[in-house]
């Protein structure tokens, strides 16, 4: 067996996998075995859970298949926030996740793209020199983000002054905008914006910046989403509405459903999109599938309703409100359009309420923020997919703080192979957030990732 085998043992309807040196396998497999006494109790299958995040004011702006949580602070793993450090080259600057965000700078308004599977965090960096510029931030292998320069790119004649990012794919190209003047000029006209688009190099956006004023006729004011085959944009134009864009035919198709910060919007990597169409007063929700094809999305008659987010499969987050009153419902809908109270889905949702859904990724997975016991928290819903398996980093022996909320988290951390500081996850740890009922079906997964001195650790990874 060769340095960094994966091994899988099974135990019945149970499995344990793991990344092991061929001096370890001996000795875990032992380990392991004597593990699973700690389990007597049958993992059962969840219904939908919710996880307190911790307290606003931060937002938050994406959630990707590891159920790896984006804030507009840092990034939620596991039960702890990381945050990047500014690079050497620019050390007062700071990062801000999924764009801007300030006063008329954020043409994307679509954070929930702006985080990847494989960790990668879409924003922007305000330099040392008080600029705003495109950034991103690898956060599975670097401890710092990465500032993107806008030399030589124009938006409407004049050079880019400012500019983010928003979205990003699995192939590490990148989507956001940039704009030529900061705010409102001195001539008092405001400023120009058109769409960034950054390819790929080794699996980060690190290419050359494009600027994108157009696609196949259409006026481009920001590009906040990418996949393989689509992009997500918005035209200003008659109104502010999306733009879908095939990246295969290189074909723009303007959509009616309007998009601006202020408004309601979704958008998925299969095209899918979600919003009230243009012009509407009352507004009028509709899910819009690739095809073009609409589909109302009701609530009472005379609720007031708004979009957040819509995932691959048609599921549409966002709140209902009644008329006559400010009572605000946190809903989901189908892809025939109809309504779910949120709430209603959650077996441990006893102490929650005015749960205000934000995001929804193709797993089901949903973030957003609402009220437990009385405070203002950010939440996470599970959803269908699995949930990320406890990756063990640590030859430590020490236990699970809380493992049924923050997962295998010991309280303490360890440093990453890229430098950066993430939670300690021991094997103890891993096992008591295993048998917390973190998983969906009856598959126990650990992943091993335990170094020392830039080699695999022996197995000397516990007591049990």
């Amino acid at each position: 067996m060769s340095r960094g085998t994966t091994m899988t043992f099974e135990f019945g309807s149970r499995a344990f996998s793991a990344v092991v040196c061929r001096r370890a396998a001996r000795l875990l497999l032992l380990a392991l075995v004597a593990a699973l006494a700690l389990l007597s109790a049958p993992v059962l299958a969840r219904a939908a859970t919710i996880t307190d995040l911790g307290p606003g004011p931060a937002e938050p702006l994406a959630v990707n298949a590891q159920q790896q949580v984006l804030l507009s602070t840092g990034l939620w793993v596991n039960g702890t926030f990381e945050t990047p450090s500014p690079p050497a080259s620019d050390p007062n600057a700071t990062f801000t996740p999924g764009g801007a965000q300030g006063a008329g700078l954020n043409a994307g308004g679509q954070d929930p793209e702006g985080l990847s599977d494989a960790g990668l965090v879409m924003g922007s960096a305000h330099t040392g020199s008080g600029g705003t510029v495109p950034a991103y931030w690898a956060s599975a292998t670097s401890s710092t983000f990465t500032e993107l320069s806008l030399s030589g790119l124009t938006v409407n004649g004049q050079p880019a002054v400012g500019g983010e990012l928003t979205g990003v794919d699995a192939a590490g190209e990148a989507v956001g905008a940039i704009w030529n003047q900061a705010g409102v000029g001195s001539d008092g006209s405001l400023s120009d914006y058109a769409g960034l688009f950054v390819p790929a190099s080794s699996g980060l956006p690190a290419g050359q910046p494009q600027a994108v004023p157009s696609v196949d006729g259409v006026t481009i004011y920001a590009l906040f989403g990418i996949s393989a085959n689509y992009e997500g944009a918005a035209t200003a134009t008659d109104c502010y509405c999306g733009v879908l864009v095939n990246r295969q035919t290189q074909t723009a198709t303007e959509t009616d459903l309007t998009h601006f910060e202020s408004t309601s919007f979704g958008w998925a990597d299969n095209g899918t999109m979600a919003g009230d169409l243009y012009p509407g007063d009352p507004a009028s929700p509709e899910l819009r599938m690739p095809d073009g094809t609409l589909t109302a999305l009701t609530a009472s008659s005379g609720d007031n309703v708004g979009i957040e987010d819509v995932n691959a499969s048609g599921q549409t987050v966002g709140w209902t409100m009644p008329t006559s009153s400010d009572t605000v419902t946190g809903t989901i809908w189908d892809s025939s359009g109809n309504p779910t109270s949120l709430l209603s889905e959650v077996s441990n949702g006893a102490d929650w309420s005015d749960l205000s859904p934000k995001v929804i990724n193709d797993q089901g997975d949903i973030i957003g923020s609402g009220m437990l016991n009385g405070s203002s928290e950010n939440f996470m819903i599970g959803g269908s997919g699995p949930p990320t398996p406890p990756v063990v980093n640590s030859t430590g022996d020490g236990g699970a703080t809380n493992p049924g909320v923050l997962g295998c988290n010991t309280g303490n951390t360890v440093t990453t192979s890229g430098g950066g500081r993430v939670s300690e996850c021991t094997l103890r740890a891993a096992i008591q957030a295993e048998n917390a009922g973190n998983l969906d079906t009856k598959t126990i997964r650990l992943i091993f990732r335990v170094r020392r001195r830039g080699r695999f650790s022996s197995a000397r990874c516990c007591r049990l």
